[in-house]
């Protein structure tokens, strides 16, 4: 083993973007505690040439510690393993609601005291603990005319496909669909100034990894990505400055 390098999501993007030189060959990565970013991921991958092992079942953010974990529909019926919901949990170390707010609670518990997190997922058929896997933000969920997308879905088959560096999907209202599907994309040095080529060749790549109605209709090339302080994507900000780009009101 030539290096070890142990660090969250927040620490691992300076990382990449100072790596030694020559890069150590080392035979894999291992990924422990909080969960990678799909982007962070795929980086590292690049970065080292060699893969990234989650210390879990990959994929998955492991079994709940100290809480019950279920996953409801929307009517706040538990649904079969295997199948998507909403995460919901509940415990001693679970709050028991908002103070002096009894919409927010409404809102916020099924019955039973099941906290809504908002977040979407799973409990993954195999093995018998239950594995949790998280697919997204349900009110990142994009709605286009019914169908259903999580963006990080579109976000990791955006990063599989050569040239892309960055990538992240968002909604943008429609009068056809209510919403469609863009992403902006940050390219790697080699496939930079290509502009609008390079956009319909990653829609062609999209083609066979996920369904046609998940496929951006818009694709925007550009050189970052908005953050936040601690290097986090907020979606509807992104949204919200990708669409004055488009609408030649803003640059990045």
């Amino acid at each position: 083993m030539h290096l070890v390098h142990s660090s969250a999501n927040y620490s691992s993007d300076p990382f990449v973007n100072a790596l030694p030189s020559p890069v150590p060959k080392i035979r894999f990565i291992r990924s422990c505690s909080s969960a990678l970013a799909p982007s962070t991921l795929e980086r590292l991958e690049k970065a080292f040439g060699t893969p990234v092992l989650e210390a879990r079942i990959p994929g998955t953010v492991g079994v709940g510690i100290g809480v019950e974990v279920s996953i409801r529909d929307d009517s706040g019926q538990e649904v079969k393993r295997g199948e998507i919901g909403e995460v919901c949990v509940r415990g001693s170390n679970v709050t028991k609601g908002y103070w002096n707010n009894e919409k927010a609670n409404k809102e916020s518990f099924w019955k039973g005291r099941w906290f809504r997190t908002g977040d979407q997922g799973m409990i993954i058929p195999e093995p018998s603990a239950p594995h949790l896997k998280l697919t997204g933000r349900i009110k990142e969920l994009i709605n286009r005319g019914g169908e259903k997308i999580a963006p990080p879905e579109v976000d990791a088959a955006l990063l599989s496909i050569p040239g892309v560096h960055e990538a992240v999907t968002f909604g943008v209202p429609d009068q056809k669909y209510g919403e469609v599907v863009w992403a902006g994309v940050v390219l790697d040095p080699e496939h930079k100034g290509a502009g609008n080529q390079e956009g319909e060749r990653i829609r062609r790549a999209l083609l066979p990894k996920i369904s046609k109605f998940k496929i951006p209709d818009k694709i925007i090339i550009t050189d970052k990505i908005p953050k936040t302080a601690t290097g986090k994507v907020q979606r509807r900000h992104v949204r919200d400055a990708f669409i004055k780009i488009a609408e030649g009101k803003a640059k990045l």
